[in-house]
């Protein structure tokens, strides 16, 4: 219950800041129209849209656990208790992203190589197979593992892009977690249109997952519940409305 009150003060502190520093918009309703413009008209080339850029964070975890409920470990063979659970890793992401290419419909590609190396590596601060260091079956950490996070291509027409492989995503039913050292990813399609002013598209169906710290794929599942459930495939398609300004 500490825990959940901390999380709920944290919440709330985090609104009061953002009402305090909010300025006045206007209220005024926006007519839905087509847009003047097209992003694929504007297109730079395949090449000369192109982009090389990289990032790295430095992740740590340390949870205590209190009263009788406690993490476990393997020690020479015997399932060993401990109050104490640490994770630290570091991750390194290398994207590249061309350009889309000319003409009415647009190519266009990205590719990310995604690394992790574990930087604490004992047993016992690891506290057992989790979702934070990716161990070997025994408990072990893996000391450094890399993988294709991304690997997809675009194909584009106005405002309208397909997207087809492994690739981020974001919206309320699907969305890409980054709170760790390595963001997951997605395979399968994707829509996103922007035809109108105020009013966007977007649809997916996807069977695959990257998870944050797993080398392969995985099917969808759910980290909040202890059944077990999964699926082999999520779809969706849905609306982003600003009726106004």
């Amino acid at each position: 219950m500490k825990l959940s009150s901390s999380a709920l003060l944290a919440l709330a502190i985090s609104s009061i800041t953002a009402s305090a520093y909010a300025e006045n918009v206007s209220q005024d309703f926006v007519p839905t129209e087509l847009n003047a413009t097209s992003a694929q008209a504007e297109t730079k080339g395949f090449i000369e849209g192109q982009s090389l850029s990289g990032t790295t964070r430095n992740w740590y975890a340390n949870e205590l656990k209190r009263r009788n409920d406690r993490f476990s470990y393997n020690h020479n063979g015997v399932d060993t208790s401990t109050p104490r659970r640490i994770n630290w890793v570091q991750g390194t992401i290398l994207n590249y992203t061309s350009g889309f290419t000319e003409g009415t419909v647009g190519v266009s590609t990205e590719v990310a190589a995604y690394n992790a190396i574990a930087l604490d590596r004992d047993r016992k601060d690891i506290a057992g197979k989790n979702n934070r260091t990716l161990t070997h079956s025994d408990g072990d950490a893996v000391g450094q593992w890399s993988k294709l996070g991304l690997a997809n291509v675009k194909f584009r027409v106005s405002n309208t892009t397909l997207t087809a492989g492994r690739q981020n995503f974001s919206t309320p039913i699907v969305d890409v977690i980054g709170n760790r050292p390595l963001p997951s990813s997605f395979e399968g399609v994707s829509i996103h249109s922007e035809e109108f002013n105020n009013l966007s598209f977007d649809a997916g169906s996807f069977d695959r997952v990257s998870p944050r710290t797993e080398q392969s794929l995985s099917k969808f599942s759910s980290e909040y519940n202890s059944n077990g459930a999964e699926t082999d495939r999520v779809s969706l398609v849905g609306a982003n409305y600003q009726p106004l300004k």
